[in-house]
């Protein structure tokens, strides 16, 4: 788990079927944590996003019963695609030089 302000990340690497399920039952334990101490997710900002050049195990994860996976993920300023290039990123710091 990666922690920063408010903000936490929770990740592992994925090489087979039971790393989903790991993955998942720590999405459940995070979120029953949150519930027990009556601690307020936005769910709307609770994303998955997966990250490689080549993703050959393809699994769901859900928080609360709620899917959301995005293919990009702002983080500390910097954004990240699910392919590791970084266009997105390159593409908004343009458009923000050229606002200037």
């Amino acid at each position: 788990m990666f922690l920063f302000a408010d903000d936490a990340k929770i990740y592992t690497y994925i090489n087979n079927v039971d790393d989903c399920i790991y993955l998942q039952h720590n999405a459940n334990d995070l979120y029953q944590w949150t519930q027990n101490w009556e601690l307020a997710l936005n769910i709307d900002k609770c994303t998955v996003c997966k990250y490689g050049r080549k993703i050959t195990i393809k699994s769901d994860y859900y928080l609360n019963n709620i899917k959301q996976e995005v293919h990009t993920v702002k983080y500390l300023g910097v954004t990240f695609d699910d392919h590791l290039q970084f266009k997105d990123h390159c593409l908004d710091k343009i458009k923000k030089h050229m606002l200037c």
